[in-house]
């Protein structure tokens, strides 16, 4: 079940900080909608195994040094939630 509620937390905070642009202000340039995407490691949901995939590497940008602490503090704050 914890395992369950730390996926969700990731799953919110990329949803905030690729579609709702949350990280924006932590930069000097302005984001583009499209370059949201890499601010964050990719992951897939559940597969048909019902198993966890694994997170992908995040890119080596500046910007998602800053916000991938952001998208794993998410998942460790819906757990403790």
């Amino acid at each position: 079940m914890t395992r369950a509620y730390r996926e969700a937390g990731h799953a919110v905070m990329t949803f905030l900080i690729v579609k709702a642009g949350i990280a924006d202000h932590l930069f000097a340039a302005p984001i583009q909608s499209a370059d949201r995407f890499w601010l964050v490691p990719g992951f897939d949901f559940l597969d048909m195994d019902h198993e966890l995939s694994k997170l992908e590497r995040p890119s080596p940008s500046l910007r998602s040094l800053l916000t991938t602490p952001l998208f794993l503090m998410g998942g460790a704050a819906a757990v403790r939630i």
